[in-house]
């Protein structure tokens, strides 16, 4: 599952852009991140979003916390918070990847209205699996774009549906 979607990630990435750098896709809020080399300290005020790392390694500080983030390992941002990262593994021949998304508030509120007993703490589950799907599909649909236009917004409530059932679905309900 994680290999479909480092491979749609880098096949959209190749097309896009042959720089080290972000590339803002189609869907609103959807960013891909490359980079061949480690990269110094970026410091910035990071919105809500999820990020999952496919390949390399990034170190973030949030608050008084730093943290690794390495491929596989999803990071979910529930406030604009102050943060410094930067790239700690990357090369020319496995480059950082990564994919963010920004979260949608609108998007949460109807879900946890429409169903808001199983947004509760007892359903908080890892659901890794589920998410890196969900974001696999929204992904391959960025080579269909007339699919694109029809399909992102249900694939967007899938992936915050699954954020609202991970380990952080109490403070994304927060939002």
């Amino acid at each position: 599952m994680a290999h479909g979607l480092r491979h749609a990630v880098q096949r959209h990435m190749e097309r896009q852009s042959k720089a080290s750098v972000g590339v803002v896709t189609p869907v609103r809020g959807l960013n891909l991140v490359r980079s061949r080399s480690t990269t110094e300290l970026e410091y910035t005020v990071a919105q809500p979003l999820v990020c999952l790392v496919l390949q390399g390694c990034k170190r973030v500080s949030l608050g008084s916390g730093t943290l690794s983030y390495a491929a596989g390992d999803t990071m979910v941002v529930t406030g604009n918070v102050p943060t410094v990262s930067r790239i700690s593994k990357a090369s020319v021949a496995e480059p950082y990847l990564a994919l963010a998304l920004d979260l949608d508030l609108a998007v949460i509120a109807d879900l946890v209205m429409r169903a808001p007993e199983v947004h509760s703490r007892s359903s908080a589950r890892d659901t890794s699996e589920e998410l890196r799907d969900a974001l696999r599909r929204l992904m391959s649909l960025l080579d269909c774009p007339e699919s694109l236009a029809v399909l992102k917004d249900g694939l967007i409530r899938a992936i915050h549906h699954w954020l609202l059932l991970g380990r952080q679905g109490l403070d994304i309900r927060r939002l």
